[in-house]
């Protein structure tokens, strides 16, 4: 009989097998995680995407004001050629009841009377202002006097965008009636000049329907013969009021008790000898 027989070692020997990082991160997605898995993506390819949607974010906020904002539309003037007597609300009653009937458009509008005793028609959406544009759908008669009607010459920079990238030397007419074709609301391109004169690559284009302004400046482009030229809202220079008795902002002459100053130095002293002092910014 072998001296081993029958006889146990008092423990088996345990194997560790030593496991490789990939295998333990393999293991850990296995479990149960809040935690979202990363995206590696390339530098250039993040800085792509940050930029386009810091792009659509701009061309969104720009519609969302554009589109949000009151419009201030100018008044339609109404002279009448004798002599009416109807009270405000008598005369625009009639004109809404024949807008009415005439065209099946509701009008949302406001009056008063102005200079002469002509009525000022004020808008106040688009719809209603828009079908005051052309004179020829006004009636002949409002409360029996005949009556003349004025539409503004200028309309809200709502209703116009600048286009860039139009060159030089184009000729601004000739494509107006091109892109009339296409735009039929386009009544009007002026090229954007700088102070002294000299012209710049875009032009302004004036439409008479608010809603294809808002789908151009959503799309942010337009169509110009086979090119596609980028496009931006029209926005008027601020004009600040300075009063020149006092050289200040904030009221009206009406409404001045300030004395007045040296529009040169901003000093106080009498005019009629000129201003001794320097010039000074006001």
């Amino acid at each position: 009989m072998s001296n081993t027989e029958g006889y146990e070692s008092p423990m088996e020997p345990i194997i560790h097998q030593q496991q490789t990082p990939i295998q333990n991160r393999n293991q850990s997605v296995d479990r149960t995680t809040n935690k979202r898995p990363r995206s590696y993506r390339s530098p250039s390819f993040q800085q792509q995407t940050d930029k386009n949607g810091k792009t659509d974010f701009v061309l969104q906020y720009m519609t969302l004001r554009t589109t949000n904002l009151k419009i201030i539309f100018p008044p339609i003037i109404v002279k009448f050629k004798g002599d009416q007597q109807a009270s405000i609300k008598d005369i625009t009653d009639n004109l809404i009841s024949k807008w009415k009937n005439q065209h099946g458009i509701d009008l949302t509008i406001a009056a008063r009377f102005g200079h002469l005793h002509s009525l000022l028609v004020l808008a106040d959406d688009s719809s209603s202002f828009e079908s005051f544009l052309d004179s020829r759908r006004w009636p002949r008669l409002l409360k029996d006097v005949d009556i003349e009607v004025k539409v503004p010459r200028q309309l809200p920079p709502e209703y116009s965008l600048i286009i860039h990238q139009f060159h030089r030397n184009w000729n601004e007419d000739e494509w107006l009636v091109e892109l009339q074709q296409r735009y039929v609301s386009l009544y009007k391109i002026t090229r954007v000049r700088v102070k002294d004169g000299s012209t710049l690559n875009a032009v302004i284009a004036d439409f008479n329907t608010i809603e294809e302004v808002r789908t151009l400046i959503k799309s942010g482009k337009i169509n110009v013969g086979s090119m596609t030229h980028p496009v931006k809202p029209c926005h008027l220079p601020i004009r600040i009021n300075k009063y020149l008795k006092c050289l200040r902002h904030d009221h009206t002459t009406k409404s001045c008790s300030r004395p007045r100053l040296c529009p040169r130095c901003a000093e106080e002293h009498s005019l009629e000898q000129g201003c001794p002092n320097h010039e000074r910014c006001t």
